[in-house]
């Protein structure tokens, strides 16, 4: 992973194959203090974890690809929850024969390269577990 700081506290983010997204994100934000935020990225993964929440049955259901596939769109945020950063995202994933799959992304291992844009939060954001839904919602 390789990063650079732009204006103010927004950075770009470059990571590398094989490199896990999740696990980077929270090195770099572990050493450069971050507690809020809000990421985009493009690139690929060549394998990833895609989930869909069931509302009624409160928990999701899981999908492994384990392809070269394109981020054509990945957004989320980051919060913290009893002291522990929580990283929310969603995306869109496209195979060679363009068929997308999206939801949110529980885990993504980079093929090639994978660009991050982030913007920090100069303040605190929490999460809190709503009962009705079952899940981490921003307090706010």
């Amino acid at each position: 992973m390789t990063h650079k700081r732009l204006l103010g506290f927004e950075y770009l983010i470059r990571l590398e194959r094989g490199e896990e997204f999740f696990a980077e994100l929270e090195k770099f934000c572990r050493r450069q203090k971050i507690q809020a935020g809000w990421f985009w990225a493009l690139g690929a993964f060549e394998r990833a974890t895609l989930s869909y929440y069931n509302l009624r049955g409160k928990k999701y259901s899981d999908k492994k690809l384990n392809r070269l596939l394109e981020a054509v769109s990945l957004t989320g945020n980051i919060a913290t929850m009893s002291g522990k950063r929580i990283f929310h995202a969603h995306c869109v994933l496209s195979a060679k024969n363009l068929r997308a799959y999206g939801g949110h992304l529980k885990k993504g291992i980079v093929g090639g390269t994978l660009e991050v844009y982030l913007k920090v939060f100069g303040k605190k954001i929490s999460r809190k577990h709503s009962r009705g839904s079952g899940l981490k919602l921003l307090d706010l």
